[in-house]
């Protein structure tokens, strides 16, 4: 569907992917590009007709890190209503350090760039921090460049009386504050959640309605712009056809598809005639 940041290549969103956003702002799911690759997030922020979120994560312009995020990015996000909400890990913040000096940065450059309304905090905390150190050093081949691989700095929760604070001495308005806190980040999930309401209420389901990956059973979505929205089931080698023609059975029951008879399955979209999804700037 996408690529992630670490990757070794970043494609951006496949048709499969657009779809998949589509569907998202149809039911009220919030769309979150934290640990997308570059090209993916854009592709998601020029998709997507709801507003989308960083949730955690920090801004390119004050530290250099795969995980950071670029001016256009911060852009691009706010101009779908979004908001990012800085993180608190120390090596995204700065060179390991996580002092709430470190934090108002990330903070102060987002909201000086694109406003205070479109910034939060997503410190990336949990309870269990050693335990999840563990777990990060046993996967450290999974990271290329050996970020991960020593004990990690977070920002904690006792940090947030203080940062108040500095975002007051700074100059922002307390109702800012209240908003970079945590109350826009919220109302970002609200205002999803009614767009997908909206959307139930005065049209049908998507024909991209996304299907359950079911058993041993695999799927391809086939739609392509302006095409005939298709998905293709074919069956594992060690399976009998049956098990497919059963499941092209079901599906054609959940989502009012019509299924072929016999493996591989086709099953076409009843609307097949119109046309595919676009991004926003295509429509």
């Amino acid at each position: 569907m996408g690529d992630g940041c670490h990757e070794r290549v970043d494609g951006g969103l496949s048709r499969f992917g657009v779809a998949l956003i589509g569907e998202m702002n149809r039911v009220g799911m919030l769309v979150d590009c934290s640990h997308t690759g570059y090209k993916t997030s854009m592709d998601a922020l020029a998709c997507s007709t709801a507003p989308v979120i960083f949730s955690h994560s920090n801004a390119a312009g004050v530290w250099q890190h795969d995980r950071n995020i670029k001016d256009d990015q911060i852009d691009a996000c706010a101009a779908t209503g979004g908001v990012i909400g800085v993180n608190g890990i120390g090596v995204f913040l700065g060179a390991n350090a996580a002092g709430t000096d470190l934090l108002l940065n990330h903070i102060d450059y987002i909201a000086q760039r694109v406003g205070p309304a479109h910034v939060g905090i997503g410190l990336d905390w949990v309870y269990d921090m050693e335990s999840l150190m563990v777990l990060v050093k046993q996967m450290a081949e999974t990271y290329p460049d050996g970020t991960y691989n020593h004990e990690i700095q977070v920002a904690q929760p006792e940090q947030l009386p203080q940062l108040t604070e500095g975002l007051l001495k700074l100059g922002y308005a307390e109702e800012d504050v209240r908003n970079i806190l945590g109350l826009k980040l919220a109302a970002s999930r609200t205002a999803g959640l009614e767009v997908g309401a909206r959307r139930h209420r005065t049209r049908p389901a998507s024909r991209h309605r996304l299907p359950v990956k079911a058993g041993p059973c695999a799927y391809r979505c086939l739609v392509s712009a302006g095409g005939t929205p298709q998905l293709l089931l074919r069956p594992s080698a060690n399976r009998m056809g049956a098990s497919m023609s059963s499941l092209g059975s079901t599906l054609s029951r959940a989502a009012n598809w019509t299924a072929t008879k016999s493996p591989p399955i086709s099953l076409t979209c009843p609307r097949a005639n119109e046309r595919a999804p676009q991004c926003r700037q295509n429509r």
